[in-house]
């Protein structure tokens, strides 16, 4: 099974399990691909929202903003220990290097969205922005 079926099969049967083997595998520069990394990023079923994100960081999908800008401010249960703000700035080294007038926008919602520690790292990627 290719990874792209996994990712479609562990999405369909919601398995996390499936996600985890999935994603052991190199990024594919494919949409199909990237739009189940899509979905799968906001979902709180699986436990791999920082790869996914990792994932989307290096492919640069224009259409993930949205979802990263989202999901920068989600907080998931599982990653309490530190308040999701891992994935928080992995979501904006991801916004950041996709690029986009959408992403900067993005980032510049972020840096004011009332959490101090996520506006920092937004604050961050604007100010090397053309770095």
């Amino acid at each position: 099974m290719c990874t792209i079926d996994k990712l479609q099969k562990a999405l369909n049967d919601e398995n996390a399990d499936l996600v985890e083997f999935a994603l052991y595998e190199n990024p594919v520069d494919d949409e199909l691909y990237v739009d189940l990394l899509i979905e799968l990023l906001p979902l709180e079923w699986h436990f791999k929202h920082e790869d996914i994100t990792r994932y989307l960081q290096q492919l640069k999908p224009s259409k993930a903003v949205e979802v990263l800008f989202k999901v920068a401010t989600k907080k998931f249960k599982y990653l309490e220990f530190d308040n999701s703000l891992a994935l928080a700035r992995k979501c904006t080294w991801a916004l950041a290097d996709i690029g986009t007038d959408a992403a900067r926008a993005s980032l510049e919602d972020l840096a004011k969205c009332g959490e101090n520690d996520i506006e920092q790292f937004a604050q961050k990627r604007l100010v090397n922005w053309d770095d």
